[in-house]
């Protein structure tokens, strides 16, 4: 049949796919120092920024305020965050490195690029620079349409056959 579904084929399937995979090649990296998927995302956010607001976290990383909150607790556990409550609204809540996590987070950060350059070495600097081009362009087409303003996107086989949005 020429227009089956091929699940395997279908660019969110694999991208989804793809990132599961390199987030478990991470947390593989990241075991040794105790921090799981959710934990170096929110240590490298840290480390990246300094204090920051729990709330900026949630946005930032696209991760759901369980997953976040559930990190964060362990974090603070393992001595790496701390957290303060602003005085003047007590639900607003501001993260930042401990000292020990400064360090945990300097050990994250070789981990990391290391992990990138053997992105780059995989395809070639080149096609990686390309891929992240497009990945720009994905990105940006996909916050557009995920806005509350845009029209939904229709689909191939409500328009005329062998029509094709522009």
């Amino acid at each position: 049949m020429a227009d089956a579904f091929a699940l395997e084929c279908f660019l969110p399937f694999r991208l989804q796919l793809v990132a599961n995979r390199l987030t478990r090649i991470m947390e593989r990296a990241c075991r040794p120092l105790g921090l799981s998927a959710p934990g170096w995302r929110i240590m490298a956010l840290l480390g990246q920024t300094g204090a920051i607001p729990l709330r900026e976290i949630l946005t930032r990383s696209a991760m759901d305020k369980v997953r976040v909150s559930r990190a964060a607790r362990q974090l603070r556990a393992q001595g790496y965050i701390e957290h303060q409550t602003v005085a003047d609204d007590r639900r607003r809540v501001i993260l930042q490195l401990t000292p020990r996590g400064r360090e945990v987070c300097r050990d994250l950060t070789r981990a990391v690029l290391d992990l990138q350059t053997m992105f780059v070495r995989i395809v070639g600097s080149e096609e990686y620079k390309l891929f992240e081009q497009m990945l720009d362009r994905f990105e940006s087409q996909v916050k557009t349409a995920e806005s509350p303003a845009c029209k939904p996107i229709a689909p191939v086989a409500a328009l005329a056959v062998g029509t094709y949005p522009a």
